[in-house]
């Protein structure tokens, strides 16, 4: 699989050191979906386009049973704008970013 920009959500799965997009994004959830090859201390660090950290999340331990391994994920009540997107850090699985590009509902 390889990233998409363009679908709503945003699919993210393999790190980028650079800009993604320039585009202003309202964000209404994010959503990292390891896969089952997840191993404890695997990250994800998604930023906006200078740098500020916008969402992080780390596995802990992911023991020996299935349910341990689990989704990370934030839904946000109002929109939150995100201007521009790196992900320097995706170790493992898929990034979702669900979002509208105006602010309005």
């Amino acid at each position: 699989m390889a990233n998409d920009l363009t679908s709503n959500p945003i699919k993210v799965d393999t790190a980028a050191a650079t800009i993604l997009t320039t585009r202003l994004l309202w964000v209404t959830a994010i959503r990292w979906v390891p896969s089952d090859d997840v191993a404890t201390g695997d990250e994800l660090i998604v930023q906006n386009r200078h740098g500020v950290v916008f969402f992080h999340d780390n596995v802990g331990d992911t023991g020996t049973a299935a349910n341990t391994i689990r989704a990370a994920h934030a839904t946000f009540p109002s929109k939150v704008p995100l201007d521009g997107l790196i992900v320097p850090t995706i170790d493992d699985g898929t990034l979702y970013i669900y979002y509208s590009e105006t602010k309005r509902n």
